[in-house]
């Protein structure tokens, strides 16, 4: 297991280089991450700005009882999904319930929807999202699993993604994702 302050580290540099704007901010008490703005329970929160100027706050405490660095990663994922999306979570909702609909019985994807059921309806598809997202670049979710319309839908959801927020690179197929997710997984 990675320390956690290594994955920290890698998810600031990360954010650095995608979001120069954005700005990643670690609290070490439950008490400074919540007045910091951060949601009580929980590890992390995303703050995004309407100018791009997003906040991701990550509550160390909470991270480090949990023994779940990955937090970092996927507070990270989410200012992607949100610029991606411009803003309008609305625009995430039909994407997610198809998403939700067909993979609900591939391995992995338990985690997703345990993760979901901690959010209200207006936060449910981003976080489904975000969280389907970090799982398969954790390795927890293999493509290779779902209907072949599905990853295609989800390939060009991260395609899609990858054009909003000016990354150039374009997955092509199943394999080619699972290529990604393996680089992205080795960075964190």
């Amino acid at each position: 297991k990675k320390a956690v302050e290594e994955y920290i580290g890698k998810a600031k540099g990360v954010l650095e280089s995608l979001y120069p704007k954005a700005k990643l901010e670690t609290y070490n008490s439950r008490k400074e991450y919540e007045a910091a703005g951060g949601g009580e329970g929980s590890r992390g929160f995303a703050i995004m700005g309407k100018n791009g100027e997003h906040r991701i706050l990550l509550n160390l405490e909470q991270i480090r009882e949990d023994n779940s660095g990955k937090t970092a990663f996927h507070e990270v994922i989410h200012p992607i999904v949100y610029d991606a999306f411009t803003a309008n979570p609305e625009k995430l909702i039909p994407i997610w319930n198809e998403v939700a609909t067909t993979m609900q019985n591939v391995k992995g994807m338990e985690k997703v929807f345990e993760h979901t059921a901690m959010y209200g309806r207006d936060k449910v598809a981003a976080e489904g999202i975000t969280e389907t997202l970090t799982q398969i670049a954790a390795g927890n979710i293999s493509l290779k699993d779902v209907p072949k319309s599905t990853a295609n839908k989800i390939i060009e959801l991260a395609n899609k993604m990858f054009e909003a927020v000016g990354i150039a690179y374009r997955i092509k197929d199943v394999n080619d994702f699972g290529h990604v997710a393996e680089l992205v997984k080795q960075a964190f």
